[in-house]
């Protein structure tokens, strides 16, 4: 399994992380580099849409209005991590949505 590849990412996934028994989520590309300065990645865990996001340039993500059921955050100091009670799909358009109206 390779870990590096230009639009395929992973993380150990913070949610009940077991120190003794980690976890490795492989994420897909959310957004592309010329939609900075937001970069993020989706996933599906557990029957739950997962995403992680982060600011390109800057120690401290924006904070986005996420309303969505069971909704869960965590943060590692750089990214955000979020998961909820959604298909990943719905979690994206989700971001999306509350990302490109951020700036209105």
């Amino acid at each position: 399994l390779k870990l590096r590849h230009a639009t395929r990412e992973w993380f150990i996934w913070p949610f009940g992380f077991d120190p003794k028994h980690p976890e490795l989520v492989e994420y897909r590309q959310v957004t592309s580099d010329d939609e900075r300065p937001l970069r993020a990645f989706s996933s599906t865990r557990k029957g739950k849409g997962g995403l992680v996001y982060w600011a390109v340039g800057s120690r401290t993500p924006p904070s986005l209005p996420l309303d969505v059921p069971g909704f869960i955050l965590r943060e590692d100091g750089v990214r955000r991590f979020v998961e909820a009670d959604v298909p990943e799909t719905e979690l994206v358009a989700r971001f999306r949505s509350a990302f490109s109206n951020k700036g209105k």
